[in-house]
């Protein structure tokens, strides 16, 4: 059973990365811009992020959220007036099967392929909410086929010393940066506090 679900899903993900690609050619913008795009999760990811962003005053702002997410929305509303915030579907809700999930998560990566495709972001700054994923997948597949280059920095949440969440442990392995304020979760972390640097290195878009 497990093979056969495991099998669909990569077919269907095959699958999808074709969508995609005709996606892109027929209706992303030509030229790369200088959106951040910045995912937004409720609770304490939204402090958090709060607290990432003051580092930093990332122009063009791109504010994703979840659709059930009015909390976030609400509460950076409030700071980023000019901030322009889209709704998109979740990928996995709380206590949904891992089966599925293979048909929620696809659609939650159609739903904002879009998005990114037509924004084509120069970062991508998230924390951590299962929202980011799809965003991350999608915005790496473009890195690859060489559409757009888009990087992706991920912030561990502040709760998380000793092991990494479960997005954070998938989001490594397609991020440019992943970040944590503890030692304990490996050489490839990076300090919150290292924004200096991150600039310095043009990360972040001028």
């Amino acid at each position: 059973m497990a093979v056969a679900v495991a099998f669909l899903g990569v077919t269907m993900l095959c699958v999808l990365a074709v969508c995609l690609t005709l996606f892109f050619k027929l209706f992303a913008k030509p030229n790369t811009s200088d959106v951040t795009m910045v995912v937004l999760g409720s609770g304490g990811h939204t402090r958090e992020m709060l607290e990432i962003l003051s580092h930093v005053k990332p122009k063009n702002m791109i504010f994703l959220l979840a659709e059930t997410d009015r909390f976030s929305e609400t509460v950076f509303l409030k700071q980023y007036p000019a901030g322009h915030f889209i709704k998109i579907p979740r990928a996995r809700e709380v206590g949904q099967s891992y089966f599925s999930s293979i048909f929620s998560t696809i659609q939650a990566i159609l739903g904002v392929a879009g998005v990114v495709g037509y924004y084509r972001p120069a970062l991508l700054i998230t924390n951590g909410p299962g929202t980011a994923l799809p965003v991350i997948l999608v915005c790496k597949y473009y890195t690859i086929m060489r559409k757009f280059t888009t990087k992706i920095i991920f912030f561990e949440s502040y709760c998380r010393i000793y092991r990494k969440s479960t997005c954070g442990k998938l989001a490594g392995l397609f991020v440019n940066r992943y970040v944590s304020d503890w030692k304990q979760l490996g050489f490839n972390d990076f300090s919150k506090k290292q924004f200096d640097k991150y600039i310095t290195l043009k990360i972040f878009p001028e």
